[in-house]
């Protein structure tokens, strides 16, 4: 995100964005979905679906409102993989890749 950031070089300024990866998280992961929910394992209000695209990447510039946190559920062909704790940030691959295992799905 930081070439998508205030004053970042790239185009667009993103408010949601990570990569999306296969189980093994050894390769990208292309088409499959993000929606953030306001409970966790998918439960409450779904507040927001985006599209991994084909080289396993998924972004917003819109505003997202995390509020006091959302749930992302990540699904693929065969899966739907949940985040358990609720996130504030946009940043995924802050922690995911980092301090945490890569986002993943099958």
């Amino acid at each position: 995100m930081g070439c998508h950031s205030s004053g970042g070089e790239g185009e667009g300024r993103f408010t949601l964005a990570g990569t999306v990866y296969n189980i093994q998280r050894t390769a990208t992961y292309p088409n499959a979905t993000l929606s953030l929910y306001s409970g966790p394992q998918g439960t409450g209000s779904l507040k927001l679906t985006l599209e991994v695209d084909a080289m396993g990447n998924f972004y917003t510039t819109e505003a997202v409102n995390f509020g006091d946190g959302l749930y992302p559920a990540m699904e693929g062909n065969t899966s739907v993989e949940h985040m358990n704790q609720a996130t504030t940030t946009g940043q995924c691959n802050s922690c995911h890749g980092t301090s945490t295992e890569r986002i993943w799905t099958e």
